[in-house]
């Protein structure tokens, strides 16, 4: 099971509107479900003698409004003070350099927590911010360089709506419709390094889908409601799904 109560509150919406609208996705996973407040009893007054009637009140919640994605421009090491946030996030980073390229994600009480980057030279990837169930108040990063970090709504990931999805570096996928029943994942990398395919499904649980090292091909199975996989490594890499 998954150390963080996100997914186990809210990603099952977000993973059934996946499953139900092709072209689209709703709510991004968040720490807890939007809170909404029941307006009041209507009660219709009628004269003496008749029964007063009562109008139900509508237990829908009130949708919670998307954040806004907010980018960030500098050169050299900085650290960034960001709005404090306890929701999972993208963050997209790109740097120009020769050098190390890092961002960590930096908690209420100065700490390092997420490593939202890590390349030598010239970088562009995303990862996932707060997906431990962390609060960030600031990222830390470490360059040599010009570079740019967009935090962005989950919602916004790339869809994965064809039977292959190709990319190079880190990346986060949403699965357009997410899997059912039996399926497999089959991940090839052609870079070099450590290479990681980790899977989400509705219920809160995370799968390791992959896990090698350098040029390699892996197949595993995708469990059934899998919604959103998140890709780490330095190089190229493409993923193939069955079921489609």
């Amino acid at each position: 099971m998954v150390p963080f109560l996100l997914l186990v509150s809210c990603v099952t919406v977000v993973a059934t509107a996946v499953s139900n609208l092709p072209a689209a996705v709703t709510s991004p996973p968040t720490k807890q479900a939007a809170a909404a407040t029941a307006p009041p009893t209507a009660v219709d007054e009628t004269p003496a003698g008749d029964a007063a009637t009562e109008e139900a009140a509508d237990p829908t919640p009130a949708a919670k409004p998307e954040p806004k994605p907010k980018t960030y421009k500098g050169t050299g090491s900085r650290v960034v003070r960001i709005q404090r946030t306890d929701e999972i996030r993208l963050v997209t980073s790109t740097a120009r350099g020769s050098g190390n390229f890092a961002v960590w994600s930096i908690g209420p009480d100065g700490d390092e927590q997420d490593l939202l980057a890590n390349d030598i030279g010239s970088h562009k990837g995303t990862r996932l911010m707060n997906i431990n169930g962390e609060e960030t108040v600031a990222l830390k990063v470490e360059a040599d360089g010009p570079w740019t970090i967009a935090i962005k709504p989950v919602t916004t990931a790339r869809q994965w709506s064809t039977t292959k999805a190709a990319g190079k570096g880190d990346d986060v996928l949403i699965l357009n419709p997410s899997s059912s029943g039996f399926q497999t994942i089959t991940s090839k990398f052609t870079g070099s390094g450590n290479f990681t395919v980790y899977g989400y499904d509705g219920d809160g649980n995370e799968s390791l889908l992959a896990n090698e090292i350098d040029r390699s091909t892996a197949e595993n199975t995708l469990p059934d409601g899998t919604f959103l996989v998140r890709v780490e490594g330095m190089g190229a890499w493409t993923l193939a799904r069955t079921g489609l």
